[in-house]
Formats: structure tokens, sequence, C-alpha cells
């Protein structure tokens, strides 16, 4: 009996693995995923060294919010505008051919590389009026040491930004390692400088951050001239098809920034609570966001792709299924990750942070932040794959409207919820707040979706019944 049963156990395993060798789509998400967990567990160790090395308090509080601007500049602006690139690749490829497809690129990429160039200046130049918002709860010493490092933080902004481009391009030829590893390889970069350099200093982390680029630049330049492309372009002309690429890209644009100003009002309000309520919201949240990385990595770099030749293709019926099966497989792994992350939470915070000046209190308001992060898994995960799709419908006036819906939900939950709960609050806020977006997302894609597949199935039978009228069957003598 138990024979039988470990022959059927062998021979679903193989049939699985004979799968994933014959998919493409199997095998890149094989790798990414590898990657993905090594990557994280670089990022892993980051997070243990700096609790280590800094605990809770205001230096790293100064850090977490300057390099909020930045990653604004990074995550949002030039990853946006590097989606709608690969959108337009994808489309010269599949109507025009690879030669065309590279030529566009070209142009594209030129004006990218202007775009996020002069955006990382205009953000960090400005970002200093901002940061008075965003950490109103700020001593002046405090502030004046945060402005100065936006400042160190300008050539990780360049770097970064480009690093988004070049990752965008190689995903969408189907070279997903070099891309996969750039958050390893920033880890690295930041662990080395920190331990090399034993202050609690946050210039220390600013230049982590900047080495960790700059190796993950080369690494991702090397891959591009292995496919032929070129790093900088030479200067051209803005072409029509220029045009498109800004009108995909802008309302991406509003609905991230939109999205990302949900984090940032996150550490605002925190920042009202007292120094080193940004830190205690920021390791609360590093199991969450690490299992996030690591399930939606995959889902950016692969899935978006497959979605974007789907709807270029018209196959609306498989990418209904497409977008079906990925949700139900989401939520089947993230529910019980979240499970587990709750119900371990305060054990998981003490046996990883509790060293050097990372304290017993604070793993007590830490695990209890963790809990009510974690509720937000497998909401987020939902609302961001149907993201992926809205993009690639090209559903502009959807990502705005889902955009201002969070950000108001979000300020909204944090002033009911931070009074009783205090971060704890602010965390669970984030958790409804992506239930919101799901729900938002699932109702108007899933319209969509179905309105599409109603009327490819009406052209088909019109197509069937106009070829029946114009070669009838013969009928048998």
């Amino acid at each position: 009996m138990a024979d039988a049963r470990m022959g059927r156990v062998r021979e679903r395993v193989t049939s699985l693995w004979a799968r994933v060798q014959t998919s493409t789509m199997a095998r890149a998400a094989l790798v990414t995923g590898v990657l993905a967990v090594v990557c994280k567990g670089f990022g892993f160790t980051k997070e243990l060294v700096i609790a280590s090395h800094f605990g809770v308090g205001p230096a790293l509080d100064s850090f977490l919010v300057a390099i909020t601007i930045p990653t604004l500049v990074c995550n949002v602006f030039a990853g946006s505008f590097a989606s709608a690139i690969v959108m337009r690749y994808v489309r010269d490829k599949t109507s025009a051919g690879e030669d065309v497809a590279r030529q566009a690129y070209a142009s594209s990429l030129f004006w990218g590389m202007v775009f996020v160039a002069s955006i990382s200046v205009t953000g960090i130049t400005f970002g200093r009026l901002l940061l008075p918002w965003l950490s109103p709860g700020f001593r002046p010493e405090l502030m004046a040491s945060t402005q100065q490092l936006l400042w160190l933080l300008l050539p990780y902004a360049v770097l970064a930004g480009t690093g988004a481009f070049w990752s965008s391009i190689l995903n969408a030829r189907g070279r997903f390692a070099a891309s996969a590893i750039s958050s390893g390889v920033i880890s690295l970069g930041l662990i080395a400088a920190v331990l090399s350099w034993h202050v609690r200093d946050a210039r220390v982390l600013v230049g982590g951050l900047t080495l960790g680029a700059l190796v993950d630049v080369l690494n991702l330049g090397v891959c591009l001239r292995q496919e032929g492309l070129p790093l900088i372009p030479r200067a051209s002309r803005w072409r029509p098809e220029d045009r498109w690429i800004v009108a995909q890209a802008l309302p991406m644009m509003a609905g991230s920034t939109l999205h990302f100003c949900t984090l940032m009002v996150d550490q605002s309000m925190a920042s009202m609570l007292g120094e080193g309520s940004v830190s205690e919201l920021n390791y609360g949240n590093r199991f969450v966001a690490m299992i996030l990385g690591l399930m939606a990595m995959p889902m950016r770099k692969i899935l978006f792709p497959h979605f974007v030749k789907l709807v270029e293709a018209q196959q609306w019926a498989a990418a209904q299924r497409s977008l079906r099966k990925s949700v139900l497989f989401l939520l089947a792994v993230s529910i019980p990750m979240t499970i587990v992350l709750s119900g371990f939470s305060n054990p998981i915070v003490n046996w990883t942070f509790q060293r050097g000046q990372f304290t017993p209190e604070m793993v007590t308001r830490v695990a209890a932040i963790q809990v009510m992060c974690a509720m937000q898994i497998p909401f987020y995960l939902w609302s961001g794959l149907l993201a992926q799709m809205a993009i690639a419908l090209q559903m502009r006036r959807v990502m705005v409207g889902c955009g201002v819906i969070n950000l108001t939900m979000n300020i909204t939950m944090n002033y009911v919820l931070m009074r009783p709960l205090g971060v704890s609050g602010i965390a669970l806020s984030t958790a409804i707040v992506y239930l919101g977006a799901a729900c938002y997302f699932s109702a108007v894609i899933g319209a969509v979706l179905r309105r599409k597949v109603q009327e490819q199935e009406e052209v088909d039978r019109a197509s069937a019944a106009c070829s029946l009228a114009l070669d009838p069957p013969r009928l048998a003598a």
C-alpha cells in the first residue's frame, strides 16, 4: 500500500518536472524564484546587520525618511516609464519584427535616460520641501541630518533609475536572472558598508546603497551588451511613436504615485508617535516585505510581459484563465504564510532582531506591529497582480482612480486606528487599503475581460456562420 502511494507521488513529481522543463514560463518562474530566495536571504542578513548596529532610533528614522524620495523616483517614475517601453517593445516586435523593435527601443531609451536624470535631480532638489510633511515629528537637528542624507542619495537615485530601465528590457527578452539578483547585489553592498565602518551614522547606509547600485548597473550593462542592445544610445529626435510611450507612462505614474503616497503617509503619521516609531514600523514590515518580494518578483518580471503579449494578441479567454489561475495560486500560497507569520510573530522577531542595540522592549512592540502587517500579504499580492493586468489593458483611469481611493482610505483609517493601537493601527490600516484595492480591481477588470471574451465569441460565431454560408456542406447522396 505504501509502495503504491510512493509510486504515485513519484509519478506526479516526475510529471510536474516534465511540465516545468517544457514550459518556458515555468522554467523562468523557477529560476527567478530560486534567485529571489537567495537575494531575500541577503536582504534578511542586511536587516539583521542594520538592527544590530542601529537598533530603533533617530539615526535609522532619518535614513528611512530620506530614502523615501529616491525610492519614489526609481520605483514610480522610472519604473512606470520602463513598463511603457516594454509594452512598446513587445508591440513593435509582434507587429514589425525584432530589428524595428530594437531601433525603437534605442530611441525610447535615450529619452528615458534623460527623464531619469532630470527627475532624479528635480526630486532630490525639491524633496527637501517635502521632508517636513514626511516627518512632522522630527526635531530640527534630525530634520537637518535628513536633508543632508537626501542630497547624498542623488547618485543612488540615478543609478537605480538606470537599472530599472535596463532590467525591464532584459525581462522582455527573457533574461530574468540578471534583474532578479539586483536586490541581492544592493543588499551585499549595504552589508559590506555597515560591517566596514562600525559607527551609528546613517551616511554609512547611503554609501552602501550607492555601492550596491553601481555594481548592479555594471552587471545589467554586461547583460545588455550580450543581447546586442545599447547601454547609452545616441541622441535622437522626438518621434511620434514616443508620444505613445508617454501616453501610457503618465497614467501609470499618477496611479503609482498615489499608491506610493500611502507608504509616505504611513511614515509621516508614524513620526508623529515619537522617535523610533518609523523604525518600529520598518522592522515590523521586514518579514512581510521579504515574503511579498519573493512572490511579487515573478509576478512583475514574468507575468507582466506575459499579460502584455496576450493582450496584444487579443487572446482574451487565455488572459482571463491566466489571471484567474494566478490569483488562486497566490491566495493559496499567501494565506498560510500570513497565518504562520502572525502566530509566531514574537519568537520570530525575538530570534532574529534581539541583539546589540535591539532590546527586548523593542521586540514586543515590533512583534505586535508585524501581526498587523502580515494581514496585508494576500491582499497586496491579489491587488498587485490585478494591477499588472490593468497596465497591460491600458486602463489608465482605473489605475488613477484606484490610487485616489487607496490614498483617501489610508489617511482616514490611519487617523481612526492609530489613536487606540499606535503604530500597529497604521499597519492594520494598510491591510484594509489593499483589500479595498483588490476588490476594486477585481470588479472592474473582471467586467472588462468578460466583455472582451463575449465580443470575441460573437465574432467567432459570425465568422463561422459566414464560412458556412459561403461553403455549405454537401449532403450525402
